[in-house]
């Protein structure tokens, strides 16, 4: 491709072709320049948008999500199913805990402890206001044998399994790796 250039005098309007070298690979000389020139562009651009990305303040104020859900851990002992929930700062009278169609759910609400101080945060992080956690149980428990324990800010909730009924939602296979299906 041939670079335009005006002829003649510079007042006629006209366009000529103007002759290029061309390189082994079809291309001039003139367009490999424009070419590497374009590349070193975008680099030096890339550049200085990293360093303004990294050079920049983080926001003034970060917010949590509007919403929460208590962190749990769930695991089986030989007779048991144990719910260890972290509830910090709620009172233990402010937490329901019931078993249902071999689901947990557990309810409570955190209030804001400093309620009607004027305050200006620059991190907020912790949420406050009422949650729902529901908490699909693995196997059958015996809702007559449920123990709760509350201590630190976390509650341990413990539930007898049900003797010879194991909660099977997966494919009934016992070929399938990791499941030891017990009747």
């Amino acid at each position: 491709m041939s670079r335009l250039h005006k002829s003649g005098d510079g007042n006629s309007g006209e366009f000529a072709s103007k002759p290029s070298q061309k390189n082994n690979a079809g291309f001039s000389l003139e367009q490999k320049r424009d070419s590497q020139r374009w590349v070193i562009n975008i680099q030096r651009e890339m550049e200085w948008l990293m360093e303004e990305v990294v050079s920049r303040k983080p926001p003034a104020v970060r917010f949590s999500p509007r919403t929460w859900q208590p962190s749990i851990d769930v695991y089986e002992t030989e007779n048991a199913v144990v719910v260890l929930v972290e509830l910090a700062g709620i009172k233990e009278d402010e937490v329901e805990v019931f078993v249902e169609n071999n689901m947990l759910t557990i309810r409570g609400e955190r209030r804001d402890i400093k309620q009607g101080i004027k305050r200006t945060y620059s991190q907020m992080e912790i949420l406050w206001g009422s949650f729902e956690r529901g908490i699909a149980l693995p196997v059958n428990v015996d809702i007559e044998q449920v123990e709760a324990f509350y201590e630190g800010g976390f509650l341990e909730i413990t539930m007898s399994k049900q003797k010879n009924k194991r909660l099977i939602n997966r494919r009934n296979s016992q070929q399938q790796k990791g499941y030891n299906v017990n009747y």
